[in-house]
């Protein structure tokens, strides 16, 4: 994991390189072990914060040069020794035993098809010196973060926003603001919630040549990939292939030159990443939150054998510490974020590092794969309400958006499904335009604050394909969410959401103050919500006593994030 900054126009200049050097301080929390820059006859800078995790020796440090091509790069290609060993076959020769001079090579082999052969996370800027252009992508998921801003034909790139902020006067993306009022959806596609900052889309690779032609290429799409499924797979050899996934997944995921941890619940999940992950791992160390004076604390559910409880780090959160962190979590953050569950795993990961972990495992992706949520079941992709609904299928409140700001953006969400099946297109839906994108910024965001790499197994992109080749009735049957897991791992128990106790301390006086002096005053009332409504409904909420408690956080969550950034 690192941090990248780039720029390249026909001409740069002494406050170009300023403004590289500034963005790599500005972000030297994503890459603490080296820092370098590289200023290309003033047409293209390269800048690296260094987060070294495969071969820690400083030949391996960043912008890395191979004759025509220079490049950097944040992520983690997991089958980065296979791909040396077919290069190697093909006369290339190294120098390292890193991940990033094969990346560099392939580009110089493959040219953008490489990137489809890559199975990890990645955000890639490389520059050709030849032909003056810089390509720029994103893995297949889009699991690392990779931005640009276009000024008078100088393009401006990074893995944070917070420097492409400081570019000009900062503005807001009124219509990602409305989407996220008006639908819960969070940055969308290339959209952030910031005007003229875009986000590289997953599975692309974007082309930008002097004479300012902008060229985006394809070379992944799990839209086609689920389009082109004819058939599914039986059963028997869904678990083969689900096995053989499982299998790579302790052989692949587990490398790396320094130590690991995973955070662990109580859920199925996390313990059937901890069972795959230990098939290779002797010595893994295991991170779990919980609540102070709560009925729903984690740590008192996970059971742990003798000789790893040494291993296992807890910390207990309470309302209190919470919100003393909110403001810092949403700079972290840059954008609105999903709820207090940031702000636990932001301390908890800086807890890991304290403790020496430099890679931490997560289970994500695995209900999104295999069927997790109550809304799979409970919902139809069809319905009009459906992108109010919760994972457990319970609809979040409207809110009140001012007539004028309504009038200005109203607009129908189109989304183009690949299935006639709903649970496939619900599942589509989450992997490309709700739940994963914006956790995977939650998540880049809170291990990378704490210099940590956060891995994925699960949603390795060859195991998302397969997951869609897996009949629907073998994912959810009778209730049973992710069936087919819990056959091959012989789990008894039943799926079960855990939710923090963010509901209850909603309720809480010292929340409820903390509500209202936030809100005395606040921006969002100036051109988004209806001031006399949005307090009219918080004090219904206050009254019913409601489950679902969203519409509240949204409306403090953008309050934060126009204070931040007024």
């Amino acid at each position: 994991m690192c941090g990248i900054v780039a720029l390249f126009s026909k001409k740069l200049y002494r406050e170009d390189l300023n403004f590289a050097k500034t963005a790599l301080r500005t972000i030297a929390h994503r890459g603490p072990d080296n820092r370098s820059l590289i200023n290309y006859n003033n047409r293209c800078i390269l800048g690296h914060n260094r987060l070294s995790i495969i071969d820690l020796n400083k030949n391996s440090n960043q912008p890395m040069e191979n004759k025509n091509f220079s490049l950097v790069y944040n992520g983690m290609l997991y089958n980065y020794i296979e791909l040396k060993k077919e290069l190697q076959r093909r006369n290339y020769l190294f120098k390292t035993n890193s991940d990033t001079e094969v990346i560099l090579n392939s580009y110089m082999e493959w040219g953008v098809s490489s990137f489809k052969k890559f199975r990890g996370m990645f955000s890639i800027v490389i520059y050709d010196l030849k032909k003056h252009k810089i390509i720029f992508s994103r893995d297949h998921l889009g699991i690392k973060p990779l931005y640009y801003k276009i000024v008078k034909k100088k393009i401006f790139i990074c893995s944070e926003i917070k420097p492409l902020t400081e570019i000009d006067n900062i503005k807001y993306n009124d219509k990602a603001i409305y989407n996220y009022l008006k639908h819960d959806f969070y940055e969308t596609q290339e959209n952030t919630f910031f005007k003229n900052i875009f986000q590289v889309m997953p599975g692309y690779a974007y082309i930008y040549k002097l004479n300012s032609k902008f060229k985006k290429e394809k070379y992944w799409s799990l839209y086609e990939t689920i389009k082109n499924n004819k058939n599914y797979f039986s059963l028997k050899k869904t678990k083969l292939i689900l096995k053989s996934h499982f299998k790579n997944i302790s052989e692949m995921y587990i490398r790396s030159d320094v130590k690991s941890g995973l955070l662990l619940s109580s859920g199925i999940d996390s313990n059937v990443l901890k069972k795959i992950l230990e098939t290779k791992y002797k010595n893994l160390n295991y991170f779990t939150f919980g609540f102070k004076n709560s009925n729903n604390d984690e740590i008192k559910k996970i059971k742990l054998h003798k000789k790893k409880r040494q291993n296992h780090h807890t910390q207990r959160y309470d309302l209190k510490k919470t919100l003393h962190n909110l403001n810092f979590i949403q700079k972290v953050q840059e954008m609105p974020f999903g709820g207090f569950n940031v702000v636990f795993l932001t301390l908890l990961m800086k807890i890991a590092k304290k403790k020496g972990n430099k890679v931490m495992f997560i289970a994500d992706g695995a209900d999104e794969l295999f069927g997790g949520y109550k809304k799979y079941s409970k919902c139809n992709i069809n319905q009009k309400d459906y992108y109010l609904r919760s994972i457990d299928g319970t609809k979040s409140e409207k809110l009140y958006i001012k007539n004028n700001f309504e009038k200005k953006f109203k607009h129908k969400i189109s989304i183009k499904y690949p299935s006639k099946n709903n649970l496939i297109n619900q599942r589509y839906f989450d992997f490309v335009y709700n739940k994963l994108p914006r956790n995977f910024r939650f998540s880049d965001r809170y291990s990378m604050i704490n210099s940590i790499e956060l891995r994925y197994p699960f949603l390795d992109y060859k195991l998302v394909e397969d997951s869609f080749r897996i009949n629907p009735k073998h994912l959810i049957k009778n209730d049973n969410y992710k069936k087919i897991i819990t056959d091959i791992f012989n789990i008894k128990q039943k799926k079960q959401h855990l939710n923090s106790p963010q509901i209850d301390w909603f309720y809480n006086i010292k929340f409820k103050k903390f509500l209202s002096s936030k809100l005395k005053n606040s921006a969002i009332f100036s051109k988004y919500l209806d001031k006399k409504k949005t307090m009219k409904q918080i004090e219904e909420y206050y009254n019913s006593k409601s489950k679902n408690s969203f519409h509240i956080w949204k409306i403090l969550n953008l309050h934060l994030f126009l204070e931040l950034y007024k």
